[in-house]
């Protein structure tokens, strides 16, 4: 038996669809889902109406996830694979090896258009933008080092605010990280939340 939902439904999506990250614009009208199609391997992301209705973008990507409407409901952000150097990924070796490629991140216009690659080669597990749309935050790891990075959108400069690529948010001034601090023992794991100032 199936446990009530308190709350109301907007959408349905057909299995097997594996619903993961999504992005809601600021004024709540449209949505952009990822459905987590191969576990990272084909990741997809799609454009959903107001009825439902269910839209692939970039179809012809290997894959894209990780949707963040900016603040000022003007950008996206996004990570993805335009086209696999490797080819197929037939092969355990093959699936393997595309588990492990980097993805590059993305801005583009909320009409998706004016797609702009911002950082190649990069390991992200999530994408916050703070202070308003000019700065852009990740965790993950950027040029061989893994931490949370935040990258102004106007001066072009990343800084890395945490050594470790865990969870974080943001206070509402921008002034502030917490970030969620996972150490390991022996016995277990004990995590810690950490105020973080922001440079």
């Amino acid at each position: 038996m199936t446990a009530p939902l308190f709350g109301q439904e907007l959408y349905y999506y057909p299995a097997p669809f594996a619903g993961t990250h999504f992005s809601f614009s600021p004024d709540m009208a449209n949505l952009l889902q990822e459905n987590a199609n191969g576990f990272g391997l084909n990741n997809e992301l799609y454009r959903v109406s107001a009825n439902g209705d269910l839209t692939r973008i970039f179809s012809d990507w290997q894959r894209v996830g990780l949707p963040e409407w900016s603040p000022d409901g003007r950008r996206i952000a996004f990570v993805g694979t335009p086209d696999y150097a490797s080819g197929t990924a037939d092969s355990l070796s093959q699936i393997e090896a595309l588990a492990r490629y980097p993805w590059n991140l993305y801005l583009m216009d909320a009409d998706e258009t004016n797609i702009q690659e911002i950082q190649s080669d990069v390991h992200i597990g999530r994408i916050r933008w703070l202070n308003g749309s000019e700065q852009l935050s990740f965790a993950g790891t950027y040029r061989e080092a893994t931490g949370i990075w935040v990258w102004n959108t106007k001066t072009q400069l990343i800084v890395r605010i945490w050594p470790y690529a865990e969870s974080y948010d943001f206070s509402p001034d921008g002034t502030q990280a917490v970030v969620l601090h996972r150490e390991d023992f022996d016995h277990g794991s004990i995590f810690r939340p950490i105020i973080v100032q922001l440079p």
